[in-house]
């Protein structure tokens, strides 16, 4: 069949400048909202495209091509969050990964999961549904200053906690906790630590094993600026099977091809929770951003991320917005900014009328640049902003 067709649409980053000349969405609106969804590069649609082509014009013929093309999406994924290739499964999205947890945990009588109230539906729906099977559910009115939270998270804690979950960037107010952190305060009580990962994966620096995180999940299509469908569970090793598999399929078995077996033999990798087909499109998609994101360090894409971050926020504070002051630590790309007088509608309206695109989140507007972001867009969100006083 011929080398990977994806071996010559994607190609390194020297440096994240790189990155903005791959991005055709600046050609048609300065668009801050990628904590509500990505934006695909480039490469990434191209590598789509020639998959949907392959689909068309080969059907199975090219099928090694493809498979190859997952395990090396894997290869990156378990790169990209410090684990192992073994630990990693794909689901379609965050809620399907966190519910593969929820539903397949060996829960005893008694038992109970600790978790904030402010979290995002994905992940405390799945949760919330466990009280049907006798499930404690301790959901708690948490701060949202990270060191409170923590100690809120962990009071609530006890010699019946099996899981303690949360996000590492909260999607409303985009303050970053310590994974590490949290993970300690779990495991006190031998507990899990479930992390919903998505509103930094990409972007910032993660580590499942020297974070000591039990379990990561997250979905593709924000900070990766990968396409939806294409979903990130990676699940340490030693804790996997403390999870039952409630959905075994084919691509579970240790032999995924033999369609003849007899018996169900799991594999020993977390592929066990692959029940089936994969969304190949998607991974085809999701391996493009990782390769484009791949030779950039962690470090360095954190750097680049809250040093725009600050222009942003200054100029959304010289505009009159107020803004929550997070210690770097605590920062993350998500910044909200609320005005004394006008509502978030109104300088939503007022934003898109310059071609800016936010989000709401509550009483603030929530602003979310990318590592393609540079000080010319933030100095049109000034001059947008700037126009509040005339």
């Amino acid at each position: 069949m011929g080398t990977a067709p994806e071996h010559d649409l994607v190609t390194s980053l020297q440096s994240l400048e790189d990155l903005r000349a791959l991005m055709p969405v600046i050609d048609s609106c300065l668009y801050l909202d990628h904590a509500a969804a990505g934006i695909l590069p480039r490469p990434v649609a191209d590598v789509m495209i020639q998959r949907i082509h392959s689909a068309t014009t080969q059907g199975v013929r090219q099928w090694n091509v493809w498979s190859k093309l997952i395990q090396r999406t894997r290869k990156l994924t378990a790169e990209l969050v410090g684990g192992e290739e073994d630990e990693i499964a794909f689901v379609p999205n965050t809620a399907a990964g966190i519910g593969t947890i929820a539903e397949g945990f060996r829960w005893k009588t008694g038992d109970n999961v600790v978790l904030s109230s402010k979290e995002f539906p994905s992940n405390r729906f799945p949760w919330l549904n466990l009280r049907r099977r006798g499930v404690e559910v301790r959901e708690i009115d948490t701060p949202d200053a990270p060191d409170d939270f923590a100690e809120a998270i962990g009071a609530a804690c006890d010699s019946n906690t099996q899981i303690v979950t949360c996000s590492w960037v909260d999607y409303s107010t985009g303050v970053r906790r310590d994974p590490a952190r949290m993970a300690e305060l779990a495991h006190r009580h031998d507990a899990l630590l479930v992390l919903d990962a998505i509103q930094g994966l990409g972007v910032l620096p993660l580590d499942l094993h020297a974070q000591n995180i039990d379990v990561l999940v997250a979905d593709g299509r924000k900070w990766l600026m990968g396409p939806e469908g294409a979903g990130i569970l990676a699940i340490r090793q030693e804790k996997q099977d403390r999870i039952e598999v409630t959905r075994p399929g084919w691509a579970s078995t240790t032999d995924p091809l033999n369609f003849g077996a007899k018996e169900l033999e799991l594999s020993d990798t977390a592929t066990r929770f692959e029940s089936g087909m994969h969304n190949t499109f998607g991974l085809a998609g999701l391996y493009a951003s990782l390769r484009l994101l791949k030779d950039v360090p962690a470090t360095t894409r954190e750097e680049h991320l809250l040093a725009i971050r600050s222009v942003f926020e200054e100029a959304g504070r010289s505009a009159g917005l107020f803004s929550n002051a997070w210690p770097r630590s605590a920062q993350s790309g998500i910044l909200t900014f609320s005005h004394p007088k006008l509502e978030p509608a109104d300088l939503i309206r007022h934003l898109r009328t310059h071609n800016t695109t936010v989000s709401r989140k509550k009483n603030c507007i929530r602003v979310s640049p990318h590592l393609y972001n540079n000080a010319d867009d933030a100095s049109h969100f000034a001059e947008a902003l700037a126009e509040l006083h005339c």
